[in-house]
């Protein structure tokens, strides 16, 4: 769901950055043919309703981060599992499992997760 709502935020951005190039291009070909004055305010009335655009982009980004964060495994290292955390940036995979000897379990790459495996011998 993250993912999508990046790709989402992604899309408005370009929109919007598209839409104000168009903008500028109109104003340019309105300032050459009938003076500065009026090539500046076509150019800033064609912006300004483009700029809520950047701020849902930037929202829809923001709300991403959240879906991630809740998103994540329920059974993630905390205190209230008792598993102590692996170092940071420690890949993904099977390590020994902290609580149970002789058994394996996964690290997502920022937490434990609830799949586990006997250890290899």
């Amino acid at each position: 769901m993250g993912d999508r709502l990046r790709s989402t935020a992604s899309m408005t951005r370009t929109v919007a950055y598209v839409m104000g190039l168009l903008a500028l291009g109109g104003a340019l070909v309105l300032a050459d043919a009938f003076g500065a004055m009026l090539g500046i305010v076509a150019f800033t009335a064609a912006v300004i309703p483009l700029v809520p655009y950047i701020g849902i982009a930037h929202l829809l980004e923001g709300t991403a981060e959240l879906v991630d964060a809740a998103e994540k495994p329920a059974f993630a290292s905390s205190p209230a599992n008792g598993l102590e955390p692996l170092e940071e940036g420690t890949p993904h995979g099977y390590y020994p499992d902290p609580g149970t000897p002789g058994q394996m379990r996964w690290w997502d790459g920022r937490g434990w997760d609830s799949m586990t495996k006997p250890e290899d011998n």
